[in-house]
């Protein structure tokens, strides 16, 4: 083996490349020895955000409920409004329905399309686009419906109940919307809402992108929560007092049962997440976080001694983002605290939204809470990355009722009850450049070897 080094150093020598295999031998080293977060943390410090724009497209009481996301492989936006009021313009006499707005990153509408002269599935909840650009899934709290990337419907499903006030459901889907998984009758009572009774509904439906239902599963209790992974292959879900674990064909592959039961709101009480990649499933009992792996095996059990609200995993079960009444918290593997966000929990009022980038790198925090003295809504927004460095906050006095982080974490957008932002966050695009470069270069070292050991092995003529 050693002969075959200094053959193989013998030979650079000779053709001149030791000096050059050195110098990508040590870049690939500094660059690589530290993790990729670590180089990330670094640059960080420095970033800082910018607002894009911010335009108002609407007045306060036209419409309501309001989805954005980016529109995946192109710089634009995808904006859903639920119009309520008819709105007359010198171009055009916009009716009541859904509309589906495209903007570029200047503010300036691209294309807009109703996609229905009614309200067709409820008061629109989600908004997603597939992966490859082309298809476009609404959920609202009646169907659902798949529309192609200029908001044609494609087909819709609408669930019929018999009090529409309080019919709701919710829907998740791989990122391809090829499979799209369904909880219907997911009934709540028109009580005061620390005192009603809520009637869950024990199904759950898987539909493909066709709109055809390919199979249906009953549990034995109502299923509070539910989520799936990127690739709709397994799918979580919290009942009462049970987890279980299925797959794409409907089977069990595991449960848990004897969970302790809360006699809080069932929809904002039973935590529950699973990784992008199907391989973790983080759930709440009693005061404590459970992070379990596939094959059922125990990660992690970190108890914060406060009601879990919900809960995010961060890439394998690196991380777990966690959101209980009087903090957003930030826990590792081992359960150390990384970070700890205080908010002002007020029932009905408060709530969290969080959005990632694709790596799972950078991670935006909607925390909205209410002014008691003024009775007034604000909303905190925060943007961190998964090492717990809070680069900058922002304070809003409008309400944020959707938020999204592009792949690659350079831009925020969220929408409020009339207006649309945009926001470069400040993540600096040459520590980007500089990983991937060390990436290459590693590579290319790497795959030079063989050619190395041939011409070194090479008896010369």
């Amino acid at each position: 083996m050693l002969m075959i080094i200094g053959d193989i150093f013998r030979t650079l020598k000779k053709i001149r490349g030791l000096t050059f295999l050195i110098v990508l031998v040590v870049f690939s080293t500094i660059s690589v020895i530290g993790t990729p977060m670590e180089a990330q943390t670094v640059a960080d410090k420095e970033s800082n955000y910018k607002v894009l724009f911010e335009r108002s497209m609407w007045s306060y009481d036209e419409c309501a409920t309001l989805a954005v996301t980016f529109s995946p492989q192109e710089n634009s936006l995808y904006v859903l409004v639920m119009r309520l009021l008819t709105r007359i313009t010198k171009e055009e006499i916009l009716k009541p329905g859904y509309y589906l707005y495209a903007l570029d990153f200047y503010g300036n509408i691209l294309w807009k399309n109703k996609i229905s002269e009614n309200y067709s599935v409820g008061t629109p909840r989600v908004l997603l686009v597939s992966e490859d650009n082309t298809k476009i899934l609404v959920g609202g709290h009646e169907g659902v419906l798949l529309a192609d990337k200029r908001g044609k419907i494609l087909w819709m499903y609408k669930f019929e109940s018999k009090t529409p006030k309080s019919y709701h459901i919710q829907v998740k889907a791989s990122s391809d919307l090829k499979r799209i998984v369904v909880q219907p009758l997911y009934t709540v009572a028109l009580a005061p809402i620390t005192q009603g009774d809520f009637l869950n509904g024990t199904e759950i439906w898987l539909l493909n992108e066709e709109g055809k239902i390919l199979w249906k599963r009953t549990l034995p209790e109502d299923i509070m929560r539910f989520d799936v992974d990127q690739q709709g292959e397994i799918i979580a879900i919290r009942t009462r007092a049970s987890l279980y674990i299925i797959n794409a064909t409907g089977s069990v592959l595991w449960s848990i049962h004897g969970l302790n039961s809360s006699s809080l709101v069932p929809t904002i009480s039973y935590a529950l997440c699973i990784s992008k990649d199907g391989k973790y499933i983080a759930f709440s009992n009693g005061t404590s976080v459970y992070v379990f792996s596939l094959n059922k095996k125990q990660i992690l059990n970190v108890d914060l001694n406060d009601t879990i609200l919900s809960c995010w995993i961060i890439g394998s079960a690196e991380k777990l983002l966690i959101y209980t009444k009087s903090s957003i918290v930030l826990v590792n593997r081992d359960g150390k605290e990384l970070l700890r966000i205080p908010i002002h929990y007020v029932p009905v009022w408060s709530w969290v939204l969080v959005s990632m980038d694709k790596n799972a790198n950078y991670m935006v925090i909607s925390i909205q809470s209410k002014n008691e003295n003024t009775e007034k809504p604000y909303n905190n927004i925060y943007f961190i990355n998964s090492s717990g460095n809070i680069f900058w906050n922002i304070n809003r006095s409008d309400i944020v009722l959707g938020i999204t982080l592009s792949e690659d974490g350079s831009k925020l957008a969220f929408i409020s009850r009339n207006k649309v932002v945009l926001i470069d966050t400040g993540v600096p695009k040459e520590t980007i450049t500089i990983k991937n470069l060390a990436l290459i270069t590693t590579l290319v070292v790497i795959s030079s070897l063989p050619i190395i050991f041939i011409i070194a092995r090479r008896k010369p003529r």
